[in-house]
């Protein structure tokens, strides 16, 4: 009777049909020692079995290869079904596996043996939800803070020939009311967009957009006279430029400064991540291209490229995941070989904690996705599940040897 049963899921895995209590199943199952031999026999058989055939072949010998695998280093972890789509399309994705756990998508690489220790983690407090809004403000040039959620649609303010707009999807826009008028000098303003808050879209007054995650802020002038579009970012944020014309045919260039990094572009979209926290800059081409300057060292990108920055060093990465990169525009947190610094500070970003490391830092790989609209004590079974010790105090988290 279990060997059917076994039988039963793992064709069901394979062939995209399992949901998500027979992917726990399957887990439970796979990782009790004594039921190896009868695990090799399955797939062995249904290694064998015509119906799931491929149409490529290489494929399917791989996934099979790779399940093997995993299941004699005890290390067999399920994938969600949007995943197993993918391995059926690319060999190499096979290692990218992910688990289904409580909604929470995740799995971990050690880099050590794995060594199973009394957890200490402490969920006793009230537990904090996901952002639901954006919380950002706007600074004007004479120093006053607009705070947008507290603060009706609709016009905020006029600067010059341009007025400032809130709109109903708590967008804000810039919008040039007559464009014969002209200004004695340029005002400022900056959105600042705090830790906890959902990201904010800003029209400029020139029609480019501009997303903003949380922890980061962009300073700009309400509108653009000179040769060059120059704005600078602190944090995060994703950029669609308008290619604008000047009045000699000639295209204007857009100029993002950040951490002694530039990045100019004539219109494309493009992501920087720019955070203080981070140990380099990296600029990510969508669409178009874009130079990356540092120091007297300058990179051009083309579509599917990142440029990382650190001090004036600047390395290419060629084949770069833009699902990564992008995941946090859409709503969700994405992992690729990430450490547990970096998991970590996404989550303090999100979250708007603090974070303290206590002795060495655990050494973890992550890997997987996970919707942001989580709880925090839901989004910290990526850390739980995996003998992260820690301890949240109030909107500190203590990361623990």
């Amino acid at each position: 009777m279990l060997a059917t049963r076994l039988e039963i899921l793992f064709k069901k895995y394979i062939t995209d049909q399992i949901n998500s209590s027979e992917l726990i199943e399957l887990q439970q199952l796979v990782q009790d020692k004594s039921y190896e031999n009868t695990i090799d026999e399955i797939l062995d058989k249904l290694y064998t079995d015509s119906s799931l055939r491929t149409e490529n072949d290489f494929d399917q010998k791989e996934i099979f290869k790779e399940i093997s695998t995993r299941i004699q280093s005890n290390n067999f972890i399920i994938s969600s079904k949007s995943k197993i789509k993918k391995l059926y399309q690319w060999a190499s994705a096979v290692a990218a596996v992910l688990v289904l756990l409580m909604g929470v998508y995740y799995l971990f690489y050690n880099s050590q043996p794995r060594k199973i220790v009394e957890k200490q983690t402490d969920f006793a407090q009230k537990d904090i939800k996901a952002p639901e809004t954006n919380r950002a403000t706007v600074t004007m040039a004479d120093g006053t803070v607009v705070y947008l959620d507290s603060i009706a649609d609709g016009q905020l303010a006029t600067q010059g020939n341009v007025r400032l707009v809130k709109l109903a999807d708590g967008k804000i826009s810039y919008e040039i009311v007559d464009q014969s008028l002209t200004v004695a000098s340029i005002p400022q303003n900056t959105v600042s967009n705090p830790k906890g808050s959902k990201a904010i879209n800003i029209t400029l007054s020139d029609g480019s957009k501009v997303w903003l995650n949380a922890g980061s802020s962009i300073t700009y002038p309400v509108i653009f006279t000179e040769a060059e579009r120059t704005v600078t970012l602190k944090g995060e944020g994703y950029f669609e430029v308008a290619h604008i014309v000047d009045t000699k045919g000639v295209l204007q260039k857009f100029v993002v400064a950040a951490n002694q990094t530039q990045t100019e572009v004539l219109g494309t979209h493009f992501n920087i991540n720019a955070y203080d926290d981070e140990a380099a800059v990296r600029v990510t081409l969508l669409e178009g291209k874009v130079n990356v300057l540092s120091g007297v060292n300058k990179m051009r990108l083309a579509p599917g490229q990142q440029a990382k920055v650190q001090g004036e060093s600047i390395s290419l990465n060629r084949n770069v995941n833009i699902d990564e990169v992008m995941a946090w525009k859409s709503g969700s947190f994405y992992f690729e070989k990430a450490d547990l610094g970096e998991v970590v500070r996404q989550l303090a970003r999100w979250y708007d904690l603090d974070v303290v490391f206590k002795g060495n830092i655990p050494k973890r790989n992550f890997e997987g996705e996970m919707q942001k609209d989580l709880s925090l004590k839901q989004a910290l079974k990526i850390l739980e599940n995996n003998q992260i010790n820690f301890k949240l105090e109030g909107r500190t988290i203590y990361i623990m040897p």
